[in-house]
């Protein structure tokens, strides 16, 4: 029988030099899969406690992680301190899989990408094939404007862009006071902006060329999307999926009754997640455990 135990904090560190703390949820089973939990935009690991609980006690290893900048992450973005989608894709997520391996040596990892962090882990898992077993991503959508109809597309692009040039001017992006995200570095968000504008990810700095390395991604991916979330609507998700011709996708677009809730949303749906994690174990048993 599964039970609860105490969540664990463990200190990691990027390859330059970026400290940070993930998570552990451990599960009784030692050789148990690890899903490894990256958040969405402005989202803290705190925030998905409820799912790493729950996903703990239906027989796995949790581990949750911070993007740059946000909660246990040890700086915080302002003028003069910037990063962006390569740093995160280049030097955190390695921190963070190679320390879950560490703890884990005989269990498969999969990782659990919500909105941004499941973006994100398509670029890491392009540039670094084998290291990953399996993806799941829940609401995460290309951000090309185009992924949206008229007139939110057009909204989208004006908003994007926007906030691209506030954050050039102060050197940082001001979320919290803005009322979207959290404070965000320049390039982080000059990165999304890009993204939005031109459908493709090619990051500030990047020595990776990410965007032609999706193609050749070989993994199972379980895409959940939700039909009353406005931030990743079905088209969206699937223009994000278009490419991955070479992965294992499996695509499922929920509405809230089909999993006995009212809403889902973007976000709401980490606290009320016990259903979605009753499917999501049902596809893992079939492709890695």
């Amino acid at each position: 029988m599964n039970s609860i135990t105490a969540n664990e904090k463990i200190e990691i560190q990027s390859q330059d030099g970026v400290s940070s703390r993930i998570t552990l949820f451990r599960n009784d089973c030692e050789e148990a899969i690890v899903i490894i939990c990256m958040p969405a935009m402005g989202v803290w690991a705190s925030y998905y406690e409820p799912v790493a609980r729950t996903l703990q006690l239906s027989g796995r290893h949790v581990v949750t992680a911070d993007l740059r900048g946000n909660g246990e992450s040890q700086i915080r973005p302002k003028r003069g301190c910037d990063f962006g989608y390569y740093e995160m894709v280049h030097y955190d997520w390695p921190a963070v899989v190679t320390e879950a391996s560490r703890l884990f040596p005989r269990s498969q990892k999969v990782l659990l990408g919500h909105s941004l962090g499941g973006q994100l882990s398509t670029l890491y898992m392009s540039a670094n094939p084998g290291e990953i077993d399996a993806l799941i991503q829940v609401a995460c959508p290309s951000v090309h404007y185009r992924g949206w109809p008229l007139p939110y597309s057009l909204r989208l692009l004006l908003m994007t862009q926007t906030f691209r040039l506030i954050s050039g001017l102060l050197g940082y992006f001001p979320g919290k006071r803005i009322g979207f995200a959290g404070t965000e570095a320049k390039t982080h968000i000059t990165d999304w902006a890009h993204t939005t504008l031109t459908g493709r990810y090619e990051p500030k700095n990047a020595t990776e060329a990410y965007e032609k390395r999706l193609p050749s991604l070989n993994a199972p991916i379980l895409s959940i999307s939700f039909s009353d979330d406005p931030f990743a609507p079905k088209k969206a998700v699937e223009r994000l999926l278009a490419k991955f011709p070479s992965a294992q996708i499996t695509h499922w677009h929920l509405a809230p009754g089909q999993v006995g809730l009212d809403s889902l949303g973007h976000v709401a749906w980490v606290k009320k997640s016990e259903p979605l994690v009753a499917k999501m174990s049902g596809w893992l048993k079939q492709v890695v455990e």
